[in-house]
Order: C-alpha cells, then sequence, then structure tokens
C-alpha cells in the first residue's frame, strides 16, 4: 500500500481518550504557551529527514512569540538520534521516545503505535508524526501524518498566536 506522506494537511480530533495526549504533552503541559508541536521523527526516516528544514524554520521563525515545540525522537538508539540532532543543527528541544530500536514486533506494543491506529495511521512506522496543541485543549488535538504543509501551519500559527 503506497501512502502519501507528503504535504499532508492538519487534521483536528476530538481525543477520545485523553491519558495519551496527556502522557504524550507532559513535558510542555506546564509551559503556558498558546500553541504547542509536538513532533515524532525517527533518524533513518526519509521523511523525516526531509522535513528538518521546514521544522527548524518555523522554531526559528516563531520562538519569540507563544509558540513551543519539542521533538520525539523514537524507533533508534539514543546515540543514533543524539547524532542525528547534532549533525542537523537542529535547536528545538527533543526526548526519547518508547522504543530505541527499529522493531516491528516491539512497535505493536507502543502507547504511540497504539494511539495512531485510533487515527487509522496505517503508514508502517508512523513518522512523521506532528501533534498541534492549542491552549492546553487537550480534547481536541491537531495531527499531521507525515510532513506538513508548510503554508498551511505557518497560517494556522499566525491566526492563532
Amino acid at each position: 500500500m503506497d501512502i502519501n506522506c507528503k504535504d499532508v494537511s492538519i487534521e483536528w480530533i476530538n481525543v477520545k481518550s485523553e491519558k495519551f495526549i496527556k502522557d504524550v504533552f507532559k513535558p510542555l503541559i506546564k509551559n503556558h504557551s498558546k500553541i504547542k508541536i509536538l513532533s515524532y521523527l525517527s533518524e533513518w526516516c526519509p521523511d523525516c529527514i526531509n522535513q528538518i528544514t521546514a521544522l527548524k524554520n518555523i522554531h526559528d521563525d516563531y520562538k519569540k512569540f507563544d509558540l513551543t515545540m519539542m521533538i520525539v525522537m523514537d524507533y533508534s538508539q539514543k546515540k543514533d538520534s543524539e547524532k542525528f540532532i547534532k549533525n542537523n543543527d537542529i535547536s528545538i528541544p527533543f526526548s526519547f521516545g518508547e522504543l530505541f530500536e527499529k522493531n516491528e514486533t516491539l512497535r505493536l506494543k507502543t502507547d504511540f503505535y497504539k494511539f495512531r491506529e485510533t487515527v487509522n495511521d496505517n503508514r508502517k512506522w508512523g513518522v512523521p508524526f506532528h501533534f498541534i496543541l492549542v491552549d492546553n485543549q487537550i480534547s481536541k488535538v491537531g495531527i499531521i501524518k507525515g510532513e506538513f504543509k508548510d503554508e498551511e501551519i505557518r497560517a494556522y500559527i499566525i491566526k492563532n498566536l
């Protein structure tokens, strides 16, 4: 199955189980930014590599405003993820996901995979994946299953800052 992962629009979802969203945004919840963007990436993922420049540009363009961003590096060893962040000169704060290897069997047991199933994300690894949270409203979250449309996300940020 060939799934388009480029220029994916924001999809606004009503979250049925808020536990995963609260857990995934835990490092950002105490931050009082109006808009928060959390991006799941993997160092070996071609679409993630393609998304880096756009992520860095958005971060640089809006970091002085009411926007906070964070990257979660998943499905890679910590040293590989750290190398990816350093080699791409990424100043966006990052953390590590649930799985430190590219293992299909273990992937099925992660909370991230289980969440992706609830939003019909049929991509094998599900990265890049972006969450958008506005005003800490956990019940309604924006998701992007792939590379975001730069002009769309910028328009949304400008409209809501």
